[in-house]
């Protein structure tokens, strides 16, 4: 039985009707009807009901072959529901196949099985069910034209078959590709069968695919997509625009502006459009989207004739030349190979299996171990961290200032670190205390996974990259500084690993974006180790004067721009470099054996204290001990390179001896004894030592050895590897195990910093500090806290450091200077057995409350009642942070007592103040100071502006003049001369010029980080 069958032949994106072929030329065909792009479905269905079974799609220029008709019937007719037929497409004036069948993602990016440029070697030689086939060349049943329409011509060539076909599919109908019909298609019409590209070629390009994926959608959810595409195309657009292609840009941002009318186009589309997608076991993976992407950028396919032309037999001269600028250009990698069938014939390792995958399993498990108690209300405190609930304008003020309130004041730089957790916190609305809660909570995985992505520099194995990951994420010292809440530590040992990769790459590479970054991260991690500074800076000028690279320079740039105030105090007083930002912890101090296996100190448990097991601890030393010698192998393989285990075991003897001088070193002081320095700056030093000895021994590269190996190679590196991984894992399990049970020295607390009414006071105009005693062990210590006591603002490295002198072990304490022999003073009047009034003393340091803390025993009875027992003090009761007794005498200076008006004058001395006008015959008067400034009425000549901070602190002007200053009171207390005349005094403690090269400093790493943006890395071709 003969069939009626109608050739629909039509523009194809804009070809030209001229070269149109009449009926003729189409042999089997019944009628030919004429159709321009726009009435493509008016004629179609016109030739159905003009009777036709069935509707041959051809473009004006495709050249069915004599047989395409016969043999896509043939495929019509050998099973039921065959609604669409697609023929093989081949480029015309070439051997190179266009499409033969095509999918997408699930997202409905285009994905062509034909790599570009491929050959026709019989590979799609068999007839099967497809997802979809391109319409040049499609035979399309009159019953599937009947029940789902024609194709959509609001669609590009490129989308326009694969919406029709999931239209053909969700109704009931079969889509099948026929192999061996061939139609030969032009170039312009192969160029829109290509997969979708990255970077997109036109405009053309983004606007079909936005018109596809808007077309898939429901109507309600149309305008979200829309948005979506918008901000992804804008996105996509900055891209470009930061790889230097503004090409590239321009598409995106077309595309963008075409959004709007792209959804109104296929408006219609959408209400018919399935609502389950109708073959989700025929979509393409993501990955298979990323090799058709890599192919095109590798064979530089741009689709244009030329281009096809380069890879046909004609360009190529012969089909020996033709298969060698085609196929082994298009298919010379194991993906392309995988592809080239449409089957995967590669063996493929689900993501579970992957090294990387337990590695970070076991880190976010010791993770939540670890910090499950820092998830909640309340700030942190405790350990080595000082508090962070200061808001984000104190902070950035403090780095601004110099002006340190610690005590009884200073004049130091802020440390380099707290504007590095400033920057930290901008993601987090500049909170500080949630920027660093989050970053302890990552830290162990967030280590493992920098340290693989960093060891792919030594090797592309991912079973070594995750050892090594493991290795540096489960160090000791990383994870005990972890638990006793060492940001600064913390911090450098995430970023090390990171600065070591990006300062090979700006040697290797010459890579002046390589260098800056390299000197963006030693800033970081000299912000957090202090002492890592000199040999970063002695290592970065050696490589500048062995490779006269001066852009190598750019490694210190932002060193200098971060530290260099910090930096020029530091070098006054370099014992600085020795301290670790934060509070001072004492920690039981490692001998030399023990920091040789790692830790930083001696093991302690938590969970066992104060029971029979607790010195039993001692054996997890036992434990690293496999993963030192598994270290040692690389010295006996006969393959390891030679240069990385000389600069391997170059950082463990520096890590080494750096961390025995730190932990012989006192570096901070408590009120009961010296602290050494926390070693775990030498001790990251180490352990990348360590870290590269393990990747020497297994990496496999060209060297001499001098000794012959002792054990098979690959016996000895399943060893060499289990000694490692297992060690790392049981010291990790351990000591996450011992936190989670025993606790960490960080914790959550909800009491404020001070007593409310205290704190009230304290960042009043008044400023009145707090006296806080702690009795413990028969000893009763005091310090001052003001408004930020306690908090990152009041801890400074320099302030630290200055209470110490001396060389290595022998450092010892400074002598007292005359504010903290007041200080002293003042404690020993509360805490003696009747020590007399103490309020004269207390107020002249600025003190208006006390607080007494402690355990409940002896010590804490006996200060309750020599401070109950001191005049000058009123009992307020309890507070949550202890005992509370206001000072109520300021003391007014013994003013005589027949003096009717004394009255007055002895109310207004017994406010505490910070700041107080002296006359000249001793009478006080508070000042108040709101935002640094005050305003002091008129009176006699003679007076005095006294402050209680140590002298050469704060400077007081009027109007930009400068107030002459007076005799230390006391012997210690700031003074200003005072006119007679109602003046307005302003305080400062840094000039302006000290505000302009910390802004300088910030406007240089800003810039510094621009540079480091690998600008200029445009598509090529």
């Amino acid at each position: 039985m003969s069939l009626r069958i109608t050739a629909v032949v039509g523009t194809d994106d804009g070809a030209d009707l001229r070269g149109a072929r009449a009926s003729a030329e189409i042999p089997g065909v019944s009628s030919v009807l004429r159709a321009s792009a726009r009435d493509t479905a008016e004629t179609v269905d016109r030739a159905v009901a003009d009777g036709a079974q069935w509707v041959w799609l051809l473009g004006s220029r495709d050249e069915p072959a004599p047989d395409a008709l016969s043999r896509l019937l043939d495929v019509a007719g050998s099973g039921d529901a065959v609604g669409l037929v697609g023929p093989r497409l081949r480029v015309s004036d070439s051997d190179r196949l266009a499409s033969a069948g095509v999918t997408t993602t699930a997202r409905g990016l285009r994905v062509n099985p034909v790599s570009p440029g491929e050959v026709d070697q019989g590979q799609f030689g068999r007839t099967e069910d497809v997802y979809a086939v391109d319409l040049p060349g499609a035979l399309i049943s009159a019953e599937v034209i009947a029940a789902v329409g024609a194709p959509a011509a609001a669609l590009s060539t490129s989308y326009r078959g694969i919406e029709y076909a999931r239209r053909v599919r969700a109704a009931g109908f079969r889509v099948v590709l026929a192999p061996r019909a061939e139609v030969v298609v032009p170039a312009q019409t192969a160029r829109a069968l290509l997969s979708s590209p990255r970077p997109p070629r036109a405009v053309a390009d983004v606007r079909a695919e936005h018109r596809y994926r808007l077309s898939r959608v429901r109507s309600a959810a149309a305008w979200r997509t829309s948005i979506v595409l918008l901000f992804t195309a804008l996105a996509a657009a900055c891209g470009r625009l930061l790889s230097n292609d503004p090409r590239g840009a321009g598409n995106w941002l077309g595309a963008a502006r075409r959004i709007g009318l792209d959804r109104r186009a296929v408006a219609h589309l959408r209400r018919i459009s399935p609502v389950t997608e109708p073959a989700p076991g025929l979509l393409a993976t993501r990955q298979r989207l990323d090799t058709a992407r890599r192919e095109l950028r590798e064979t530089g396919a741009d689709g244009t004739a030329a281009w096809w032309m380069g890879r046909g037999t004609a360009g190529a001269g012969t089909a020996d030349g033709a298969l060698a600028v085609g196929a082994d250009e298009a298919l010379n990698t194991g993906e392309e190979l995988q592809s080239f069938s449409g089957m995967d014939v590669g063996p493929r390792r689900s993501a579970l299996l992957h090294p990387l995958t337990g590695v970070l399993l076991l880190t976010s498990l010791a993770a939540v171990l670890i910090s499950w108690r820092l998830v909640g209300p309340g700030s942190l405190t405790g350990g080595a961290m000082p508090r962070l609930d200061v808001g984000f304008g104190e902070a950035l003020g403090r780095v601004l200032g110099l002006h340190d309130d610690a005590g009884l004041g200073s004049r130091t730089p802020a440390d380099p670190l707290l504007s590095v957790l400033l920057v930290w916190s901008l993601p987090f609305l500049g909170n500080l205390d949630l920027a660093v809660r989050v970053l302890l909570i990552l830290a162990l995985p967030a280590a493992a996974l920098l340290t693989y992505v960093t060891a792919s520099r030594l090797t592309p194995r991912p079973s070594i990259r995750a050892l090594l990951a493991l290795v540096w994420s489960a160090s000791p010292a990383f994870v005990v500084s972890l638990v006793e809440g060492r940001v600064g530590a913390v911090l450098a040992w995430l970023v090390l690993p990171v600065f070591v990769r990006a300062l090979h790459s700006a040697v290797s590479r010459r890579s002046i974006e390589a260098s800056a970054a390299a000197g963006l991260l030693l800033a970081i991690v000299c912000a957090g180790m202090p002492i890592l500074l000199v040999p970063a800076a002695v290592l970065v000028i050696v490589l500048v004067v062995r490779t006269r690279a001066l852009r190598l320079l750019w490694a210190l740039v932002p060193v200098l721009a971060l530290t260099g105030p910090w930096l020029v105090a530091a070098v006054r007083q370099p014992d600085a470099l020795l301290t670790d930002p934060g509070a001072v912890l004492p920690y039981p101090v490692a001998r030399s054996w023990i920091l040789a296996l790692g830790w930083p100190e001696v093991p302690v448990s938590q969970a066992l204290a104060g029971t029979g097991a607790a010195p039993c601890i001692v054996l997890i030393l036992v434990v690293s001990l496999p993963l030192v010698i598994a270290a040692g192998a690389a010295y006996f393989r006969r393959g390891a390179p030679d240069d990385l285990i000389i600069g391997s075991t170059a950082l463990t003897v520096l890590g080494l001896c750096l961390a025995i001088a730190q932990s012989m070193t006192a570096a901070g002081l408590t009120a009961h004894r010296l602290v050494a320095a926390w070693p775990a700056a030498g001790l990251a030093l180490f352990t990348l030592g360590l870290c590269g000895l393990l990747a020497a021994s297994l990496i496999r590269a060209p060297g001499r050895r001098g000794t012959t190996s002792a054990l098979p190679s690959r016996r000895r590196s399943r060893t060499v590897v289990i000694a490692a991984a297992g060690s790392a894992a049981l010291v990790l399990a351990a000591l996450s195990l011992d936190a989670s049970v025993g606790g960490t020295e960080v914790e959550r607390t909800a009491d404020d910093r001070l007593p409310v009414f205290a704190g009230e006071r304290a960042s009043g105009p008044l400023a009145q500090r707090t006296l806080i005693l702690d009795a413990a062990d028969d000893e009763v210590t005091g310090r001052i806290v003001g408004a930020t006591g306690g908090t990152v603002l009041e801890s400074s490295t320099l302030t630290r450091a200055a209470q110490l002198h001396g060389f290595g072990p022998r450092r010892v304490p400074v002598a007292l200077d005359p504010a903290d022999t007041a200080l002293a003073g003042a404690v020993g009047r509360l805490t003696a057995e009747g020590g007399g009034d103490a309020g004269e003393a207390l107020s002249a340091l600025g003190i208006g409350f006390v607080v007494l803390t402690g355990d409940d025993g002896p010590a804490l009875d006996d200060a309750t009642r020599s401070v109950s027992g001191a005049t000058g003090l009123t009992r307020l009761g309890t507070a949550d942070q202890g005992l509370l007794w206001q000072v109520s005498d300021a003391g007014a200076d013994d003013q005589d007592d027949d003096a009717a008006d004394s009255g007055p004058s002895e109310q207004d001395g017994t406010e505490v103040a910070w700041a107080r006008v002296v006359d000249a015959e001793g009478r006080s008067a508070p000042v108040p100071v709101t935002d640094g400034t005050a305003e002091i009425p008129a009176g006699p000549s003679g007076r005095l502006l006294v402050l209680a901070e140590r002298e050469g602190v704060t400077n007081a002007a009027i109007d930009g003049d400068r107030l002459a200053a007076g005799d230390p009171v006391q012997g210690w207390a700031q003074s200003f001369l005072l006119p007679e005349d109602a003046v307005t005094v302003t305080f400062s403690a840094t000039p302006a010029w000290y505000r302009a090269v910390t802004v300088a400093g910030w406007v240089l790493l800003l810039v510094t980080a621009v540079v480091s943006v690998p600008i200029g890395r445009g598509s090529r071709r």
